[in-house]
């Protein structure tokens, strides 16, 4: 109903409508359809962006979460890739008897086992 009332309104205008608030807009006189249509053509503007608010709000909300989402992934990527050229591989599959029989060689500076020679001295 308001769009066929605004359109209607637009359509006396002979020719196109000058932008509301503008040097021509304001030369034209009160009751010049120029000037009802330019003033029409920004209030329906206006109308139709509360019209649609809800959806494009929707649509700039998504695609602040998609450009947010984007960003956090090629810096995921960027620190794994850092994280390989640093330390390697982590993809070695080591079986349990494998990680056994490791345990059991003794390493450097380990005791070598027996009794522990003792000095005297505080406990």
């Amino acid at each position: 109903m308001r769009r066929r009332w605004a359109y209607g309104l637009i359509r006396r205008c002979p020719t196109p409508a000058p932008s509301y608030g503008s040097a021509e807009w304001l030369a034209l006189a009160d009751d010049d359809p120029g000037k009802v249509a330019g003033c029409v053509v920004a209030a329906e503007c206006w109308a139709q962006a509360g019209d649609t608010l809800e959806d494009d709000l929707r649509y700039e909300v998504e695609a602040a979460r998609l450009a947010y989402k984007r960003a956090e992934d090629a810096d995921y990527r960027a620190r794994a890739a850092e994280h390989r050229a640093r330390y390697g591989s982590v993809a070695q599959v080591v079986s349990l008897a494998d990680r056994q029989r490791r345990a059991s060689l003794p390493r450097q500076g380990d005791h070598p086992g027996g009794p522990v020679r003792w000095n005297g001295g505080p406990s």
